[in-house]
């Protein structure tokens, strides 16, 4: 049986599977480039035709800001403009649509995670209706290793009366998703970025904590104080407003530094709070686009002293695997790594006379990093939001021009930290190893060794921590000789390393996005290693 899974919302993607294998799974802005949205286009479809696979099933999961109409009229309607790709869809398959956005997420997180509970908090979850009146929005809902959803906590501005055993709605049950989104329109970032509460974080380690802003921000029931965040109109409304005037992140603004770290530190203050409504005690997982806030993870498996683990493709990206797993009935196969993207075709005639390409080894590219900034591209891309070695920018961590050389590519705001990918043999020569969780996905963050901080200047935020990659042979076996073979000329056993994008666009997915991004930049070298060869960018 083959499976196509669908999800039309933000950060959509699609999910295939033949029986109970994960074939593909992909974020659909890598094909469309319009970053996190579901938008389908034509490239995409001749990824799934090239497949081969007739579909049985068609599963389409979708939030409020869906493009659901849209991907049912390209796959169904007679009159679609891709026709093409209907072909590969059985007249009598059976298609599926469904909003279970929770039930998705912990599906998702069990593919990766099996024998846990599992905990899932966002923004916004599914409205919850009784008798036809709305009761509240499912904010974070808790599941037992089963997947049953055993605790759900809706918020209501004005909840209508209604308990029962596995339900708790109230006005203080403002999920710390849909607070930090107050975070980002504080700081002036969601004006200009619907998504923008990774760079309210990153921002955040700039501060430290205000008592004032502190009591302004969280009340004395240990919720926020939904008056005060709440001063914000919905979502279709003004978006400039400020409740507190003159916040904004430039370097100077003291003041909108620590009211973010204040705001952080309540936001890990109320998960250890949730942990404790829920007596969780024991195993667990985290996902819902909560789980990508790598501090709130870190903190939770310092002061717990049981695995805490991290779904790798904890936002809505993964509801279309979820989806699946759904569908399954928790039987998919699970993935060992997370590049599950389409295989990339190598057509070297992509780059024309503007480039120069010809076969390397490691060792060439390794020496060519010392100094500059040096993009890998191999194999299937790596889906979630980090970049693990497949699509990723590298560069020596050390170099005194480091920062400055990748920020003519990156264009990061000053206060956006660099991560880094270290080989797993000397990750505790670096970093403070204090807990059982996994540095494999880049999903929490580690302390620098004192000894070794001034040498990982660059991959450090201001608290001396850093998001790391800790890489294994096993896991990716290209990446990995690279950076023993940097390390043996350079006795340097890490990198920095980011994603291979610019601003407002997704991560490169194919030969053509990786040209256009390097006609685009200052970006003068990539290397393909399953192909041996260096890519140089001629000088004009």
């Amino acid at each position: 049986m083959n499976i196509l899974s669908i999800h039309t919302s933000h950060d959509g993607a699609i999910s295939i599977a033949r029986d109970n294998e994960l074939i593909v799974h992909c974020e659909i802005s890598r094909f469309s480039k319009f970053k996190r949205l579901p938008i389908p286009s034509y490239n995409l479809f001749k990824a799934i035709a090239s497949l081969n696979l007739v579909f049985d099933v068609v599963l389409l999961s979708y939030t409020s800001d869906n493009m659901l109409a849209v991907w049912r009229d390209f796959l169904f309607e007679k009159n679609s403009p891709i026709k093409f790709i209907q072909k590969y869809i059985k007249p009598n398959a059976e298609i599926r649509l469904s909003n279970k956005h929770h039930d998705f997420h912990a599906a998702s997180a069990n593919s990766f995670c099996k024998d846990t509970k599992y905990l899932v908090w966002d923004g916004n979850g599914c409205a919850i209706k009784v008798d036809q009146k709305f009761t509240g929005v499912e904010q974070t809902s808790f599941y037992d290793k089963n997947l049953t959803n055993i605790k759900k906590f809706l918020y209501s501005r004005n909840p209508v009366v209604y308990r029962n055993e596995t339900e708790d709605v109230s006005s203080l049950n403002l999920g710390i998703g849909e607070g930090y989104t107050y975070l980002t329109r504080e700081l002036g970032l969601f004006a200009y970025d619907h998504f923008a509460e990774g760079k309210a974080m990153a921002f955040s380690s700039y501060g430290k904590i205000n008592k004032e802003y502190l009591k302004l921000i969280l009340t004395e029931q240990n919720s926020f104080n939904k008056n005060f965040i709440s001063e914000y109109p919905d979502y279709n409304g003004e978006l400039n407003t400020h409740t507190i005037k003159n916040f904004n992140t430039e370097k100077s603004n003291d003041d909108a530094k620590d009211f973010a770290f204040t705001f952080q530190k309540v936001c890990e203050y109320l998960a250890r709070d949730y942990f404790k409504k829920l007596n969780i005690n024991d195993s667990v997982t985290l996902t819902g686009g909560v789980a990508q806030n790598i501090l709130i993870n870190t903190e939770l498996s310092k002061t717990f002293d049981f695995d805490i683990h991290v779904d790798p493709i904890c936002n809505d990206q993964g509801i279309s695997l979820g989806h699946l797993n759904y569908y399954l009935k928790n039987k998919l196969e699970r993935p060992v790594h997370c590049y599950l993207g389409f295989k990339p075709e190598y057509n070297l005639n992509t780059f024309d006379k503007r480039f120069t390409v010809r076969d390397t080894d490691a060792k060439e590219i390794a020496s060519k990093l010392f100094e500059d900034p040096v993009a890998i591209f191999q194999g299937r891309s790596e889906q979630g939001q980090r970049a693990l070695g497949n699509r990723s920018l590298l560069m020596n961590a050390t170099n005194i021009r480091c920062l400055e050389k990748i920020n003519t590519i990156k264009k990061r705001e000053w206060y956006r930290p660099f991560a880094c990918t270290i080989l797993s043999e000397y990750f505790e020569d670096y970093f403070v190893r204090d807990s059982s969780r996994s540095a494999e996905y880049m999903m929490n963050v580690f302390t620098a060794k004192d000894s070794k901080k001034e040498h990982l200047e660059n991959v450090l935020c201001p608290q001396g921590t850093s998001r790391v990659q800790e890489l294994k042979k096993d896991k990716n076996t290209n990446y990995y000789n690279l950076i023993k073979t940097f390390f043996d000329l350079y006795k340097i056993p890490f990198v920095l390393n980011t994603s291979l994008n610019t601003p407002g666009l997704p991560i490169v997915e194919t030969l053509d996005d990786l040209k256009e991004m390097m006609l685009e930049t200052n970006l003068k070298y990539a290397y393909l290693p399953e192909k041996q060869k260096i890519i140089i960018k001629n000088e004009d």
